[in-house]
């Protein structure tokens, strides 16, 4: 539902709340109180992730793997949940200590066989080789993945992976026919599977580089977009779709009305509603404090307390904390990127009586 800060916020509260159980079941519980503490936490960090608050997310993770090693889970398992840290990690820049824990957790996955972990590894790889600029590693550690999740299949990695290949051929500006089979690929597989947060995201990005778009022929029907994909080693998309929606003339509709929406679509007025609408809550608490509600106040402290680690919203944090203490006017708005300035705006406007409207006295 996207409710990330929410779930972060309840997160830390369940988390004070389980460090005063005991850490054992009694002797009438079926429930490993283990098992409940880790799933608690890994949701919260998933949030945390998806709210950019990638400190709070290596924090959250490092408290599951402090309960694994406590309840002596093997190495494998271990592995498992530290591959979680790798996307913090190279959002904080930390990309030397990104590149030694996916190695460690490539020899456990090696050691174990796991086709589908190895799959998620290279993925990882290529997106630290980006972030480095090393494009051509990048590519190449994305096909590795790609071959892996089609030999393991798992719907989501195997569009991730599409996903993925298609930003990175993008980035290098390389082969647009390839490029923009993968990201349709990548919406196929989300629309006839239901994933719409994914959809939802994947289309904004078409719609980016549809506008965008000045070169010839690009792939535009469904065989066209199977047989570009398939030029990767070990891609099946033709298999998939087929076990997706054995219909052909459905799953071209599918691919049809992807391409529909994703030439009407305005990205940036839609990315801008999106952020509107997942910081809804911070608005209002911030309105609330402004307006002398000291609850709200002790609510936003935390919640801006977060942000203000991040990198994306360190400025929005400090300017909130402004108008939360009375501050007003035209200067909030000074050296904000579009998206925090449509968030403040929004709160400012709440903040501004409208005009011929008296407030009402309580009776």
């Amino acid at each position: 539902m996207g409710e990330h800060r929410q779930v972060v916020d309840q997160t830390g509260t369940l988390q004070e709340q389980m460090d005063q159980l005991p850490a054992t079941k009694s002797g009438d519980e079926t429930v490993e109180p283990w098992n409940v503490r880790e799933t608690i936490l890994d949701v919260g960090r998933s949030s945390a992730m998806a709210l950019g608050e990638s400190q709070q997310a290596l924090d959250l993770n490092a408290a599951v793997l402090a309960s694994e090693q406590a309840r002596g889970a093997g190495a494998y398992e271990i592995a498992r949940f530290r591959l979680n840290d790798y996307g913090p990690l190279l959002e904080l820049g930390r990309l030397d200590e990104a590149e030694l824990l996916l190695a460690g957790c490539q020899q456990v996955f090696e050691d174990h066989a796991d086709i589908r972990m190895l799959a998620q590894v290279f993925g990882a790889r290529a997106s630290l080789e980006a972030r480095r600029g090393n494009l051509a590693a990048a590519l190449a550690f994305e096909q590795t993945s790609m071959r892996y999740s089609y030999a393991r299949p798992d719907i989501r990695d195997i569009a991730a992976s599409h996903q993925n290949l298609a930003s990175d051929l993008g980035q290098a500006g390389l082969d647009p026919a390839a490029q923009r089979a993968h990201r349709l690929a990548a919406a196929v597989i989300y629309q006839l599977t239901g994933m719409t947060h994914d959809l939802a995201d994947t289309l904004r990005i078409l719609a980016l580089e549809l506008r965008q778009d000045t070169s010839g022929h690009l792939p535009g029907t469904l065989g066209e977009v199977i047989e570009s994909a398939e030029r990767t080693e070990g891609a099946r998309l033709r298999q998939l779709i087929a076990a997706l929606q054995p219909n052909p003339q459905a799953a071209e509709a599918a691919l049809a009305q992807i391409l529909d929406t994703a030439i009407s679509m305005d990205p940036e007025r839609d990315a801008l509603q999106d952020h509107l609408q997942e910081l809804e809550p911070v608005i209002t608490l911030t309105v609330a404090a402004a307006k002398g509600d000291p609850q709200a106040a002790a609510q936003l402290t935390p919640v801006l307390d977060h942000f203000a680690q991040t990198k994306d919203w360190g400025a929005l944090a400090a300017v909130l904390r402004r108008i939360a203490i009375g501050e007003r006017g035209e200067d909030l708005l000074d050296g904000l990127d579009p998206i925090d300035t449509a968030i403040v705006t929004e709160t400012l406007t709440r903040l501004t009586p409208t005009p011929g409207r008296q407030a009402l006295e309580p009776q």
